[in-house]
């Protein structure tokens, strides 16, 4: 959860998602904005807000900037849970709240954990999104494939956790 970067310029200039389904699966193709060796997507929450993010399945949760949950309305109080996250900068602490959705070129997922950073000024697309799909990242296109994978449905993760993240 330690990266931080602005947002480049072209992100709004990348190109759109596509979405192909077939009757036994769906696979979504995402378009990535490169920035250094760093890849963002735009990526709409609960239906309202359209943030960049960079990918990054090292990190456990999304993390939103404190800026993009104050646009969505979420409000930090002194009762709101807090979780101790592990990075490569050492240890921090952040709320924890509940996203109603997290979007991605049309791969949905509902009720997606998040922390809120005060510090990052572009959010990080974690596990507790992408642990709902089978992914694939093409550096080399610039592209991110996600399939969902079905692992909700057979009761293997929930809000985005395996069994072992969720009871700790």
């Amino acid at each position: 959860l330690s990266r931080a970067s602005a947002a480049p310029a072209a992100l709004a200039a990348a190109p759109p998602a596509s979405h192909r389904s077939s009757a036994a699966s769906s696979v979504y193709t995402v378009a990535v904005d490169r920035a250094g060796t760093s890849m963002i997507v735009p990526v709409r929450l609960n239906d309202r807000v359209t943030a960049p993010f960079l990918i990054d399945t090292g990190a456990t949760d999304v993390l939103l900037p404190q800026a993009v949950a104050e646009e969505l309305g979420i409000r930090i109080g002194p009762d709101t849970r807090r979780v101790r996250y592990a990075t490569a900068n050492g240890v921090v602490e952040h709320p924890v709240v509940t996203l109603e959705s997290v979007d991605l070129g049309g791969a949905r997922v509902e009720g997606v954990p998040a922390s809120v950073s005060p510090s990052l000024s572009i959010g990080l697309l974690g596990l507790s999104f992408f642990n709902h799909f089978t992914y694939e990242i093409d550096a080399a296109q610039g592209l991110v494939r996600l399939r969902p994978n079905q692992l909700v449905e057979q009761g293997l993760i929930r809000g985005g956790r395996s069994e072992a993240q969720w009871r700790a």
